[in-house]
């Protein structure tokens, strides 16, 4: 019987352990705030949940605008990110377009990125966690 209980043991002892997820901070620094009124709808994506659209499955931070700029922290698991951006200044909970499709709020989005003829898909504004700290400052677009 003590056997078996050693036996048990060591293979508890033993097996694999699951490893936490290494996670970093995200700095964010949103400028060129135009109008400071509103709220900054600030979209954290993954490949897959439909960047650039900040909807129903939100995950990101909406915080008062205020002054000229702000900045947002995401503590967040390594891997493949986007940020979108929009200011909100008619508090209706999402970005408002002209009846061609472009945008009458600012907005912005990961490294910059300035659109032309259509949102960006997830490639154009990806950008990497690794294990360390990133910082990233972007430009509001009026």
């Amino acid at each position: 019987m003590t056997s078996w209980f050693l036996l048990l043991s060591l293979w508890m002892t033993s097996s694999p352990k699951e490893t936490p997820a290494q996670t970093s901070t995200v700095t964010i620094n949103i400028s060129n705030i135009q109008e400071e009124s509103g709220e900054l709808f600030i979209g954290l994506f993954r490949p897959e949940e439909g960047f650039p659209v900040v909807g129903d499955n939100f995950n990101g931070k909406t915080i008062r605008t205020n002054s000229s700029q702000h900045q947002v922290r995401f503590e967040i698991e390594d891997g493949t990110y986007a940020v979108a951006v929009f200011q909100d200044l008619n508090a209706n909970e999402e970005l408002d377009e002209n009846f061609s499709g472009i945008p009458t709020e600012p907005y912005c989005f990961s490294t910059n990125y300035r659109p032309t003829l259509s949102a960006p898909d997830f490639e154009d504004c990806s950008f990497e966690v690794t294990g360390q700290d990133l910082s990233m400052r972007l430009l509001l677009i009026q």
